[in-house]
């Protein structure tokens, strides 16, 4: 651990800002800038230098040197699921904020997530993020209505139906994690890590705002680890799902869980179908162990006709699937992203 860390932990802001970095010389700096332009300067910072081999680690050493309210935590490579449970552990605010090292901040992202939290109180605050640095708002926002949603069935069901997909882009009340869950059976899971610790949250949350304030700068890169396709994806999935089946258990929500299952599976086919590097045979394999998936859902839940319960486009998709269709499949994974690019003017 770096940095003046008694003056840092005396500093007890509302918010943390935590930042897991593996390699990240890149666009750190822009990252960090946009902290330092925050018109609010009631938070603190929190890297996790995941293990980097490239100058992120000097980087964040001398940026922690300069600023009080940043510490830095240097830990072998853990990937990013635990990285994160890393900066949770060393956060000090009443509430966090994931911030992706290569992403940013509007400034006055902080100022204006305060004024929410003080106005409605909620355990989460989600607002709208842009592809674009100049933080433009999108033709169409992702995710949830804006709106204060109180009913805890509802927010577990946003979170499993993928309306609120990634750790970035909110604020979380602390006490939502629990640090004593052991996440040491995930580490190095890229795929479905946002997935496990946003049912986390849902499992405590009892309240959230949604506001469609462009707040946050989300950068696509061509080596993000959901840039392609990577068998490793679909083994990820395969991990992570056997919690969110048990807490769709719990919350008597199966066909929600369903629902998050298929979702994961028509985006990885996406990904698969418009991968040139995997030829005929090796595609085939991917979308029989992308079935041998599904199947063993449908085991754990018990109840085969939950498939009917799929909206339509995934409902398709999902049955020639488990058909082995695999020519009808392609046809309507590819016909759907045609409407998806279509729609959103891409």
């Amino acid at each position: 651990m770096f940095g003046n860390l008694e003056e840092a932990n005396a500093f007890k802001p509302h918010i943390s800002v935590l930042i897991p970095a593996f390699n990240a010389e890149r666009y750190l700096g822009d990252c960090l800038e946009s902290l330092l332009r925050q018109t609010c300067p009631d938070f603190n910072i929190v890297i996790i230098d995941d293990g980097s081999t490239d100058e992120t680690a000097k980087y964040c050493d001398e940026f922690c040197s300069r600023h009080s309210n940043a510490i830095v935590v240097h830990t072998e490579n853990q990937g990013l699921l635990l990285a994160r449970r890393t900066a949770l552990a060393v956060a000090k605010g009443t509430h966090v904020m994931f911030l992706d090292a290569d992403d940013k901040l509007k400034a006055n992202a902080i100022e204006n997530c305060y004024r929410y939290l003080d106005d409605c109180d909620p355990d989460i605050l989600m607002f709208r993020f842009s592809r674009n640095p100049t933080f433009e708002a999108p033709l169409h926002f992702s995710g949830p209505k804006a709106g204060a949603y109180r009913v805890q069935d509802t927010i577990r069901s946003l979170v499993l139906e993928g309306n609120m997909n990634s750790m970035w882009g909110k604020v979380f009340r602390a006490s939502l994690f629990n640090d004593k869950t052991d996440y040491s059976a995930f580490a190095g899971v890229m795929h479905g890590e946002d997935l496990l610790q946003l049912a986390e949250a849902a499992a405590r949350c009892q309240s959230m705002l949604v506001v469609d304030d462009v707040l946050y700068f989300y950068r696509q890169s061509e080596e993000a680890s959901t840039a392609c396709y990577r068998p490793s994806q679909r083994m990820d999935l395969e991990r992570v799902l056997n919690r969110i089946v048990s807490y769709s258990k719990e919350w008597k929500l199966e066909d929600r869980a369903f629902a998050c299952v298929a979702r994961n599976v028509v985006y990885l086919l996406g990904l698969l179908f418009i991968d040139t590097s995997f030829d005929k045979c090796a595609a085939s394999y991917e979308v029989k162990a992308l079935a041998d998936i599904l199947n063993h859902v449908l085991d754990e839940l018990g109840n085969p006709r939950i498939v009917g319960t799929l909206r339509l486009d995934y409902r398709f998709i999902i049955v020639s699937v488990l058909h082995s269709k695999f020519g009808l499949a392609k046809r309507l994974v590819t016909l759907r992203l045609y409407l998806t690019n279509f729609r959103s003017g891409s």
